[in-house]
C-alpha cells in the first residue's frame, strides 16, 4: 500500500474543500439536534407544570362538584320515597338507595376523592306538643322520636372544600366548615292557613358506617307508621292554644333559615341556644347543636310518625 506523505496528505485535502464543509455541516446539525431536544424538554415539562397547577385542580373541582350533586339528589330521592312509603301505608314494604362514594379522578395522576358514611349526632330529636280537648277536658300530648332519622355523607374532598351532605330528620342539608348550612330538600313541615301537617321519620338503631370510593346501599323497611288527625270524633286542639314543634340538629342554621323564609311561620319561629354558632354559624363538623322551636296556633293537625329499620351495606 501506497501511503502519502503528511504533506501530500494535506495538499490531498486541500483539493478537496468539500470533505471539510461535511465536517462542519455534520457538527452543526448535532448542535442543532442538541438545542431542539432541550427545547422539547422545557416545553413537555411546562406542559405537565401547567396541567398539574391549573387544567388538574379545577377538573377535580369539577368532579367533587358534580359529586356533591349526586350525592344530594340521592338523599333527596330517599327523602321522597320514605315520605311516600309513610303516604300510602306500605307497612312492610321495602327499598333501597344507592349512595354514590366516590368521585372521579383523573387518571393516572388524580384518583377519586372518596367519602363516609356514618349515623348522625346522637342527640338530634324531632318532637311535637299539643293539647287536646275534648269538651272541658284537657290533656298536654307529647310525640318524641326514639332516634332521629339522620345520617351524613361527609365528602372527604382534597381538591375542593371536604362538605356534609345530612339526611336530618327528613330534610337534606349541605354544609361546609366556617360557612352557613343550607337547606337542599325541606323537612315535612306544612301550615296552610290553620292547618298544621308534620311528617316526622324515625329511624330503628343507627346507620351503619361506610367509607370509600364505591357505592354503598342503603336498605330500608317501613315498620309502622302511626297517625294522628285533629279534629276527629270530638277531640280537637284546645281553643287559643300552640302546636310547638322542637328540632334538636347540629344543622340548626339551615332549619332557622328555612322556617323564617316561610312567611306564614317567619314570626313564629326560634333558635336556642341564642346567638350561638349552631344556630347562626359558623357552622363546624361534630360542632354543637342547636334547638329550632316553631310554636303555631292552629285548629287542625295532622301528625305522621314514621318508623323505618334501616341498614348500610
Amino acid at each position: 500500500m501506497t501511503r502519502l506523505a503528511p504533506c501530500a496528505a494535506r495538499s490531498a485535502l486541500r483539493g478537496r474543500p468539500d470533505v471539510r464543509r461535511r465536517w462542519r455541516r455534520r457538527g452543526r446539525r448535532g448542535q442543532v439536534a442538541a438545542v431542539a431536544t432541550i427545547l422539547g424538554l422545557l416545553l413537555l415539562v411546562t406542559m405537565i407544570a401547567n396541567y398539574l397547577s391549573t387544567q388538574l385542580p379545577a377538573t377535580m373541582k369539577l368532579n367533587d362538584a358534580n359529586h356533591a350533586l349526586t350525592v344530594e339528589n340521592q338523599l333527596a330521592r330517599l327523602a321522597g320515597t320514605l315520605r311516600a312509603a309513610a303516604g300510602e301505608d306500605v307497612v312492610g314494604g321495602e327499598f333501597s338507595q344507592p349512595i354514590t362514594l366516590g368521585s372521579l379522578g383523573a387518571p393516572p395522576i388524580a384518583a377519586p376523592d372518596g367519602s363516609s358514611i356514618a349515623a348522625g349526632d346522637s342527640g338530634t330529636q324531632f318532637s311535637t306538643s299539643y293539647t287536646v280537648q275534648n269538651g272541658s277536658h284537657k290533656i298536654t300530648q307529647t310525640t318524641t322520636t326514639l332516634i332521629g332519622a339522620t345520617f351524613v355523607v361527609h365528602l372527604n374532598n382534597v381538591y375542593g372544600p371536604p362538605a356534609d351532605v345530612a339526611f336530618d330528620q327528613g330534610s337534606v342539608v349541605y354544609a361546609q366548615a366556617n360557612g352557613l348550612p343550607l337547606m337542599l330538600d325541606p323537612p315535612g313541615v306544612n301550615y296552610t292557613g290553620s292547618n298544621l301537617t308534620l311528617w316526622i321519620p324515625q329511624f330503628l338503631g343507627l346507620v351503619g358506617n361506610e367509607v370509600g370510593v364505591g357505592t354503598a346501599e342503603l336498605s330500608v323497611r317501613l315498620v309502622s307508621v302511626l297517625a294522628l288527625t285533629l279534629p276527629l270524633h270530638g277531640y280537637s286542639l284546645a281553643t287559643g292554644s300552640s302546636v310547638v314543634v322542637s328540632v334538636t340538629t347540629p344543622y340548626a342554621a339551615a332549619w332557622l333559615d328555612y322556617l323564617s323564609g316561610v312567611p306564614a311561620l317567619s314570626g313564629d319561629v326560634a333558635c336556642t341556644p341564642t346567638g350561638s354558632a349552631a344556630c347562626v354559624g359558623p357552622f363546624a363538623f361534630g360542632g354543637s347543636l342547636g334547638t329550632v322551636t316553631l310554636t303555631v296556633p292552629a285548629t287542625a293537625l295532622d301528625i305522621e310518625v314514621a318508623t323505618y329499620s334501616v341498614s348500610l351495606t
